[in-house]
């Protein structure tokens, strides 16, 4: 039987992917996030559609007349964390939103990159004592919004999980 439980699983996952990924640069990593926001977005349609949570939580009609609380939007929209996995996941459904933002439509992850550079030390004869290898890359994600405000992915992500 499948239940929302089984998507949030998925969605804590994809979170310790992005939490453990090494540091080799790749265009996965960067897939990693994006598939991070898509579950854990996706996470309110199982929500919904899972028979054992009450219908005033999925925002259902109680009878033809009544509709009972959208608790699971209202809970997105409420948390900034969760409305950014909200518009990154349907701008990467759709590349460009139009309707339902959350947050900002033109919101966006970026990626800056730093470099390490290589240490090399001699001694006064001009003799290597220690050479720390090909310096290392890293990666950091960023979601950035159309004012330039910017947060970390892996925050938004971690956020996102507790809300």
């Amino acid at each position: 039987m499948a239940e929302w439980k089984e998507q949030f699983e998925r969605v804590k996952r994809s979170l310790n992917r992005i939490e453990n990924r090494n540091e080799d640069l790749t265009p996965y990593h960067e897939d990693d996030f994006w598939h991070f926001f898509q579950d854990c977005y996706h996470l309110k349609d199982w929500i919904k559609n899972d028979s054992s949570i009450p219908k005033n939580i999925k925002g259902e009609y109680i009878d033809k007349n009544h509709k009972e609380g959208h608790k699971v939007e209202e809970c997105i929209n409420a948390n900034t964390n969760l409305s950014m996995c909200a518009d990154l996941a349907n701008k990467s459904k759709h590349l460009k939103l139009k309707n339902n933002i959350r947050i900002d439509e033109k919101i966006q992850k970026r990626s800056i990159t730093y470099h390490a550079p290589t240490v090399i030390i001699t001694n006064s004869q001009g003799k290597e004592v220690y050479n720390s290898g090909p310096g290392k890359s890293t990666i950091e994600y960023f979601v950035q919004l159309s004012d330039g405000t910017h947060y970390k992915a892996l925050e938004v992500a971690k956020k996102a999980v507790e809300a």
